[in-house]
């Protein structure tokens, strides 16, 4: 029975160290030099070049007279 109890105890101990270990991953996720480099990251990937038309004054084309 004192077996039983000793091994109860270390399993919680060992769940108790798991929740703090994921509980630290996540803190250290969300640490405000990760919220920056994912912002940076995001308004990097999203910049774009426009290319424009690839008819050259094609507006000017289509409304002059025939």
């Amino acid at each position: 029975q004192a077996i039983t109890h000793e091994s109860n105890l270390l399993e919680q101990e060992i769940n108790n160290l798991k929740t703090e270990l994921e509980l630290r991953r996540e803190l250290a996720n969300n640490s405000p030099m990760a919220i920056i480099q994912r912002h940076s990251t995001r308004s990097a990937g999203s910049r774009g070049i426009y290319q424009g038309d690839t008819d050259r004054n094609r507006l000017d084309t289509i409304q002059s007279p025939p």
